[in-house]
């Protein structure tokens, strides 16, 4: 569903002010709310053997480079609803990431999951940009997916309370100019999955202690 976004933000103004200087720039910002390093170890755990994954809401893909420094046996797919995704993708891994973009969960459902394979679906910061009037459609979406592929779920989301927590909700929604930007609990979160998945097995990881306010559950379907 897409995102209730200002037309003209002071994040779209600083993104054309920045020029090409803006991936240094978003790299080093991100690294204020998040260490990607710690992220992709701990994604990388849950990763099956060989893994074909599928990063919904992949967006530029520069948390997607550490996954695949560590994990070299997987390949990569990026769905969005924006076009022009992955244009962070380090050149290096490009022959493992495919792109899939302006699509949904349910279009991937409908055109490609009769001859792609996928053993794990992952989502970064993608759940607290999604307006609550459309978070259990999305949740079931990914539930469908999930049970019909028998894959992984890994989330990974942000927990409310932290300063650092404030400071990206307000971040998002007054400079990116996402006004339906609202933090979900890891603890409402994994309700709300279980009720969408009530077979799975649910483990929750360690990024909770290692980097917080960032925590990623993991739902495995029996």
């Amino acid at each position: 569903m897409p995102m209730q976004r200002s037309w003209l933000t002071p994040g779209v103004l600083l993104r054309k002010a920045l020029g090409p200087c803006l991936p240094a720039f978003a790299k080093s910002y991100r690294r204020i709310y998040l260490n990607p390093e710690k992220l992709a170890e701990v994604i990388a755990q849950q990763l099956p053997e060989n893994a074909s994954v599928l990063d919904v809401g992949g967006g530029d893909g520069y948390l997607s480079n550490d996954l695949l420094a560590i994990r070299k046996d997987i390949s990569l797919t990026l769905i969005d609803l924006a076009t022009g995704i992955g244009k962070g993708i380090d050149p290096s891994f490009r022959n493992r990431v495919h792109v899939y973009d302006g699509k949904s969960i349910q279009d991937w459902m409908q055109e490609r999951m009769a001859t792609d394979s996928v053993h794990a679906v992952v989502l970064s910061d993608v759940i607290h940009h999604i307006p609550d009037s459309a978070l259990n459609g999305f949740l079931h979406d990914l539930a469908e997916l999930c049970r019909r592929t028998h894959a992984v779920l890994i989330i990974k989301d942000v927990e409310p309370g932290h300063y650092l927590a404030t400071m990206g909700l307000w971040a998002d929604k007054y400079l990116s100019g996402d006004r339906a930007t609202r933090l979900v609990s890891q603890e409402r979160l994994t309700g709300l999955l279980k009720a969408q998945m009530p077979n799975a097995i649910v483990l929750e990881t360690e990024l909770k202690k290692i980097d917080p306010p960032n925590y990623c559950v993991v739902l495995k379907p029996k």
